[in-house]
């Protein structure tokens, strides 16, 4: 999914991240990549909802989500800042 994403097909990403996520659906990352294909299309609360799935299956990394280029334009979204305090939440109860 990452390298269709890469190469500007969100279409084959979407679809390769939604595969993944059937396959092992206790792991975050498809789901980050979906919030990264969502983000790339501007949907916002798509993107907001797929990072909420990532971080309940372990995504509690704050400096990857902050310097992440793909979802740079998302960090600037109203709908941001409850999914990082929703990642700082979760992080604290994981101990980290």
């Amino acid at each position: 999914g990452e390298a269709a994403l890469d190469a500007g097909d969100s279409v084959t990403a979407t679809k390769a991240f939604e595969r993944a996520k059937v396959i092992d659906p206790a792991v975050f990352r498809p789901r980050l990549g979906l919030a990264w294909c969502a983000a790339r299309a501007e949907q916002w609360d798509i993107a907001a909802f797929r990072l909420d799935e990532a971080i309940v299956r372990g995504f509690i990394d704050e400096e990857a989500l902050m310097a992440d280029p793909r979802l740079s334009a998302f960090r600037g979204r109203p709908e941001f800042p409850p999914v990082l305090e929703g990642l700082r939440s979760r992080r604290a109860q994981c101990g980290k």
